[in-house]
């Protein structure tokens, strides 16, 4: 095998690891569903036009504005002026003045829009960790198979093709590896860029067509774009909404100016709202107090009554159902939800919600909720019993003191519901995941774990400050705030010991900043904690890596491999055996095994990629980068890759030609840290200084381009410059040939 000139352990030091090992304590395994995404634009009339639609058939229109509280839009009271345009479709619309969703979470919630079912029903019980069968019918599969083109734009990383909503869909345009949200890593995009798709792909297809269209932005963090940032300033949250209201508004405008309006079929809501601290909540998912059940609820058609509203409640699992029956299609499935507009919609079924979060997360109870006409009820250690009509913002347990005999009754009734939806509940639609998906689903705020807790029981209420503070602690970690993160990790800890979260991010905190010994306990923790869970093995592999104690850190791989062979991380640091004079053969086993379990992909092949050059072989990192290229020719982070092997190999034309299509990831801190090490490693070490001391200037506090540079110092005979590096003062003057 070849190797670096400056072996293993400057690599090891120098380079780094993969992220996935970096970000890993969850397994990774074969995506058990295929992505549905197409590739071109054109191909959905293509599709289409095998199937013929009925001449009279509607355009459908589903919207669903992510994390919108139905009081924060006008036509349900509010008075900040953020939704003219939500306004226009109401008074066009039938608006539902009591739509529940079915869970504070996105993909459960959705799931339920899409197939007319419920979370115990469908099996999708939180995000990242599960995903909706092939054999669920969805809203996408009825309209498609009726001759509709089906198309769906998503705005955030939580809706992934990987999670099964895909099924049905000609379009299922889910691509963000190029798109950042602040702070948080390749997660989510803009509500101008997911209006911008929508069209496009409305201009690609004859009609009639069935489009689903989500927008995130008024999810946290809250940064929306001016004008609205400057205009809402004292509340960033209502800012994002009046930015999504725009852009809503601008692709309505453009389906108003078509032929067919007249003849199309808008739905409009949410998957869940927001805390915004009532209940000491401030975000969503461990609660079901009506704050975050409570979504607006809009829908608009031929046949129905413009202005008119509904008091009654009502479940928005049941747009799927609505939607094929205003269509005139077969229903979705035999237990599905009734549609809200057909003679059957009295048919007694629950309003029911649920959170599996605190269980999943913590190892707490988890919640269940349902609804009557004047009685909300959820379901929990300490039970609670609000009657809606007299206390809205639900304040006065009712269950507290000896409650009146209608509420008894209430609540006899109501629990009654919530046991009865859970007598029904099918198999959890559980699955593993890969660390690069965990770290997407987590940066936008959502904990994926992957072992579970220590199960206590204990009632989510009486853990709201723990909750509070691992959220905001993850938030700092994804933000880089790593003294913020570790001391409310810390204090979660103290607390908690046993949490496999906090141990995690305190892990990756200290190897971010160049403790890996701070970081081995936690991870021996974690290995404690769940001796079985292979990713634990596999961060406690990286983490020796780290300590150069490569021989304990192979080891630590190949337990994981042992603990699950269809790990994917723990075959990739199997590759490391490379370094302890393994033959080529069986590392390249390793490698191709991990690309064969995670699915492929670009971003995969990269990780694998990143690891060739750890061990040395930048021959077989060129070709993996290249076979990534040739499944996504306008990824930016593997131009980016490939210029460095070339700055390496010094072919600058090559160099040159990848440079220019890197685009942001040119701009890494990552990514240049690698370019200098390439530079540095071939002898360039003027070009390397430039790198590193233009780095510094724009990241004063990147430790890891100070530490090149003061291994640039060290291999040019500067010691004392190095030193001064090392000990934390001021970067030393650049000489003039170095100037950044």
């Amino acid at each position: 095998m070849q190797t670096s000139r400056l072996g293993w352990r400057w690599a090891i030091g120098f380079i780094g690891l993969p992220l996935a090992l970096a970000c890993s304590d969850l397994e990774l395994k074969e995506n058990p569903l295929p992505s549905a995404r197409t590739q071109g634009l054109e191909a959905a009339g293509e599709i289409a036009a095998a199937r013929v639609a009925p001449a009279d058939a509607p355009d459908v229109l589903l919207i669903t504005i992510d994390t919108l509280r139905a009081d924060h839009v006008g036509a349900y009271g509010a008075v900040h002026g953020a939704t003219p345009n939500i306004d226009r479709l109401a008074k066009e619309s039938v608006l539902f003045e009591s739509a529940l969703t079915t869970a504070p979470l996105t993909l459960p919630a959705h799931a339920s829009m899409l197939t007319g079912l419920l979370p115990p029903q469908h099996g999708v019980r939180h995000n990242g960790v599960y995903f909706l069968r092939n054999e669920a019918r969805t809203l996408a599969e009825g309209f498609r198979e009726g001759g509709w083109a089906t198309g769906a734009v998503l705005g955030a990383f939580v809706l992934s093709s990987q999670f099964g909503l895909q099924q049905g869909f000609d379009l299922y345009d889910d691509h963000f590896d190029e798109h950042r949200s602040s702070g948080s890593g390749f997660v989510e995009r803009s509500a101008t860029e997911v209006t911008d798709q929508a069209l496009r792909w409305v201009e690609s297809v004859d009609s009639p067509f069935f489009l689903w269209v989500h927008y995130y932005d008024p999810h946290a963090d809250y940064q929306p774009a001016e004008p609205y940032a400057s205009r809402f300033a004292s509340s960033p949250y209502v800012g994002e909404i009046a930015y999504t209201d725009a852009e809503f508004g601008r692709l309505l405008d453009a389906l108003r100016a078509r032929d067919r309006w007249a003849n199309t079929v808008v739905a409009l809501t949410s998957d869940h709202g927001e805390g915004l601290g009532e209940h000491g909540e401030s975000t969503h998912g461990y609660f079901l107090y009506e704050s975050v059940l409570r979504v607006p609820l809009l829908l608009r058609g031929p046949g129905l009554s413009p202005g008119s509203r509904r008091s009654d409640p009502v479940s928005n699992a049941a747009v799927g159902p609505t939607l094929v029956s205003l269509a005139k299609l077969p229903p979705l499935d035999s237990s599905a939800l009734p549609s809200l507009v057909e003679a059957d919609q009295e048919r007694a079924t629950p309003i029911y919600a649920e959170t599996l979060a605190p269980q999943l997360d913590f190892g707490w109870a988890p919640l269940s909720a349902t609804r009557g006409d004047q009685f909300a009820y959820i379901h929990a250690p300490k039970p609670e019993l609000y009657d809606v009509e007299a206390d809205p913002q639900q304040l006065h347990n009712l269950l507290e003191t000896q409650p009146a005999e209608g509420a008894r009754q209430a609540r006899l009734r109501l629990e009654q519901q919530v046991a009865s939806v859970l007598a029904d509940a099918a198999t959890p639609n559980r699955r593993t995941i890969d660390a690069e998906t965990a770290r997407r689903i987590e940066a936008l705020g959502y904990l994926v774990t992957q072992a579970p807790p220590v199960r206590t029981g204990m009632n989510p209420k009486d853990g709201q400050r723990w909750i509070e503070l691992t959220s905001s602690a993850m938030t700092a970690y994804f933000d880089n705030r790593f003294d913020d993160a570790e001391a409310e990790a810390s204090e979660v800890l103290e607390v908690f010991p046993e949490s496999g979260k906090m141990r995690a991010i305190m892990a990756r905190m200290a190897l971010a900043t160049g403790r890996p010994e701070e970081a081995l306990a936690h991870v021996e923790a974690l290995v404690r904690i769940h001796p079985d869970d292979a990713g634990n093995h596999v961060l406690l592999g990286m983490t020796l890596l780290r300590m150069q104690k490569l021989k304990k850190a192979v080891a630590a791989f190949e337990t994981g491999v042992d603990r699950d062979e269809g790990h994917f991380g723990a075959h990739l640091g199997a590759m490391w055996k490379g370094a302890l004079g393994s033959p080529q053969a069986e590392v390249e086993r390793h490698a191709e095994r991990a690309i064969e379990l995670s699915g492929g992909g670009p971003a995969i092949l990269e990780q694998v990629g990143e690891t060739w050059e750890g061990l040395g072989d930048f021959d077989q990192a060129l070709a993996t980068y290249q076979r990534g290229l040739e499944e996504d020719p306008d990824s930016e982070r593997l131009h980016m890759r490939m210029a460095i092997q070339h700055a390496r190999r010094n072919e600058p034309a090559a160099f040159q030609a990848h440079i220019e299509r890197a685009g942001a990831a040119g701009t890494s801190p990552d990514l240049l840290n690698r370019l200098g090490i390439a530079l540095a490693a071939r002898g360039a070490h003027r070009d390397a200084e430039m790198i590193f001391r233009g780095l510094l200037a724009r990241h004063p506090g990147n430790q890891i381009a100070r530490l090149n540079l003061a291994r640039v110092f060290e291999q040019t005979g500067r010691a004392s410059e190095a030193a001064s590096l090392r000990s934390g003062e001021a970067l030393p003057s650049a000489p003039a040939h170095a100037a950044p």
